[in-house]
């Protein structure tokens, strides 16, 4: 695999505030469709697997799609249908989508992928919150104080999930490094790959993980979401939802942008020539999503603070989700 030498240099941080807001339309042409109404993954997925992957990484995705969308759905014998209201299959997709558009971007740069690549960055997306799941027995015991290191257990189900299908057995200890960059109490720099191309699918999860969810058009109204989800599940940290949205606000400044820019070189970047390339929009769109989702949480609360409008009256999208079939 070719790797981008310098690739600090050349990932410089591209978003531009001056282009027009998307159309709803428009936003949900790119931002929506990251699983279709049967159920399977979108046909911008699978249209960009076909260009820069072999065949049969197309079967590949198949599977593993099923098998992760069986988990979620509860269709196993070991956990239970997802709970959750924040971490769903829903964002377990847009992340997979986001991944595959960096390595589209990747591609159009002249980077080029083997098929094992491809497919443990597709392995690692799919599996990299599956921890969050809890067990018929922890449902049972209502243990659910296991999830604050659900990173741990998302590496352990897929290490028995590799093990089973006898899939890309020889990642197997990168496939730790590199779900542990969405740990965002693990410093990336700190952690062990195996070469130069592993870490880059480290970066990219990580990077992915961060914007799929903060460009969300949804995102600022879905932290009421995940406020719920953590107080249910016995993490939350925050004593309101308001102080979550304040906290949000340092929490981009202060831990995204730093591991964006720093701790993964900024190369999320690559994606602005997927978007350039596949929507004939010269920019960053996850960037500048969620740049302007902060700003407009940065006004919110400051018009709450001055006393003229409740932050709730502010926040009033919803999200319109598609009926999905069961796999």
């Amino acid at each position: 695999m070719q790797i981008l030498k310098n690739i600090s240099n050349i990932m410089i941080l591209r978003v531009n505030l001056d282009t027009p807001p998307l159309s709803r339309k428009k936003y949900s042409a790119i931002f929506g469709q990251s699983i279709t109404t049967t159920g399977e993954p979108s046909t911008e997925i699978i249209e960009i697997l076909t260009i820069i992957a072999p065949r049969s990484t197309q079967g590949f995705l198949t599977q593993i799609h099923n098998d992760v969308a069986e988990i979620f759905h509860g269709k196993n014998d070991i956990f239970i249908n997802n709970f959750l209201k924040y971490h769903d299959f829903w964002h377990t997709m847009d992340v997979v989508l986001a991944v595959v558009r960096f390595l589209h971007g990747f591609y159009l740069k002249g980077v080029t992928f083997s098929q094992d690549i491809i497919e443990l960055c597709l392995l690692t997306s799919y599996f990299h919150d599956i921890g969050l799941l809890l067990t018929k027995e922890e449902v049972e015991k209502k243990d659910t104080a296991c999830l604050k290191h659900h990173e741990q257990r998302s590496i352990h189900v897929l290490h028995e999930y590799m093990k089973k299908n006898n899939c890309l057995l020889q990642h197997k200890n990168d496939c730790a490094a590199i779900i542990n960059c969405t740990n965002l109490s693990i410093e990336p720099t700190t952690l062990r790959f195996s070469s130069p191309e592993t870490q880059l699918v480290g970066h990219i999860l990580g990077s992915a993980d961060l914007l799929a969810q903060m460009a969300n058009r949804y995102y600022l109204e879905s932290l009421d979401l995940l406020y719920q989800e953590q107080c249910e599940i016995g993490l939350a940290t925050h004593h309101s939802l308001l102080e979550l949205l304040r906290q949000t606000t340092q929490f981009y400044n202060k831990v995204v942008t730093p591991r964006l820019q720093n701790s993964f070189n900024n190369i999320c970047n690559a994606v602005c020539d997927h978007f350039q390339h596949w929507w004939d929009i010269d920019s960053n769109l996850y960037l500048e999503l969620t740049v302007r989702n902060i700003t407009y949480l940065e006004d919110v609360i400051r018009t709450h603070d001055e006393g003229k409008k409740e932050f709730q009256e502010l926040l009033h999208r919803k999200r319109e989700n598609l009926k999905i079939q069961e796999v």
